[in-house]
């Protein structure tokens, strides 16, 4: 999946830099791992496309445990305009994350975006 996404940023202009230890997903089933990352890749190039050609368009993914939590987090440059989508985003992610105990919050200000999801790792 990392080449894939890897690849269509780049067609797009976006620098994709990605640090993910998976290892702390496994509590989540096979087929609903690439879903989450895929999806927050998807709509973090849709949110970066909305940036003037002409400026730097950056995508940021990264994995970590805080605390008792696996966090994802995603950011990235986007113009105001891109606020709604990476919404809908969050709001797509929802079902999926909420299957695990998780949330999924969006936000954009000024010309910047984030996309946290949060799991609780006790499930582990």
């Amino acid at each position: 999946m990392r080449a894939e996404k890897s690849f269509i940023c780049q067609k797009e202009g976006i620098a994709l830099t990605c640090m993910a230890d998976g290892s702390m997903l496994r509590f989540v089933a096979d087929e609903d791992v690439y879903a989450p990352f895929s999806l927050l890749i998807d709509a973090g190039c849709a949110a970066a496309s909305t940036f003037p050609a002409k400026d730097a368009k950056a995508l940021s993914l990264t994995t970590r445990r805080q605390g008792s939590l696996a966090a994802i987090h995603l950011m990235g440059s986007c113009t105001p305009e891109a606020d709604m989508a990476l919404q809908e985003a969050a709001g797509q992610l929802s079902t999926l994350i909420k299957r695990y105990g998780g949330t999924a919050t969006a936000a954009a200000e000024g010309s910047s975006f984030s996309i946290d999801i949060l799991f609780p790792l006790e499930q582990s």
